[in-house]
């Protein structure tokens, strides 16, 4: 039993090694995400003070003022999932790439020798086998996944879903 957790954490760590260039675009996404739950949270607050204190009251200068305030909200909304998305797809791009990149290098520094023994298309498809699996980890849904199970962020994207 001890053997094969052993494994599994080596190989959990070098996962998250590949994502430790990444800490500071990580770190945005997390904050992107903690923003635009804040806003999702305020939403229906802002939409019972239009009501309450706008529509029933005819107060055209509140229905205005809440009007506007929920434009500026959409709009904070939509940058904040606009940076999440973007430094996540840079991430999810990046991790593959630079991996392929990695063993390009490393074939290119391998002795000729090598290649006479060995089937060349046989490592590169390998190579290609091995780095879409590990694109798959590094898959967005894959990422949301892993946050879900975290209470805090399960809360957080169960919120998001009725955001506007």
């Amino acid at each position: 039993m001890t053997n094969n957790r052993q494994p599994n954490k080596k190989i959990i760590i070098d996962i998250l090694r590949l994502f430790s260039p990444y800490r500071k675009r990580i770190v945005i996404i997390i904050i992107s995400i903690i923003f635009t739950s804040l806003i999702s949270i305020f939403t229906p607050l802002i939409r019972q003070i239009l009501i309450d204190d706008g529509i029933i009251k005819n107060d055209i200068k509140t229905v205005g003022f809440i009007t506007l305030v929920m434009l500026l909200f959409v709009i904070v909304n939509l940058l904040f999932e606009y940076i999440e998305m973007v430094n996540s797809t840079y991430i999810t791009q990046m991790v593959p790439f630079n991996l392929l990149k990695e063993c390009f290098d490393k074939m290119l520094r391998l002795k000729m020798a090598y290649y006479d023994n060995t089937n060349y298309y046989k490592v590169i498809e390998n190579i290609k086998f091995d780095i879409s699996t590990i694109t798959t980890i590094v898959d967005q849904s894959t990422f949301l996944i892993l946050v879900e199970r975290q209470p805090f962020f399960r809360q957080i994207y169960s919120e998001q879903e009725y955001t506007f």
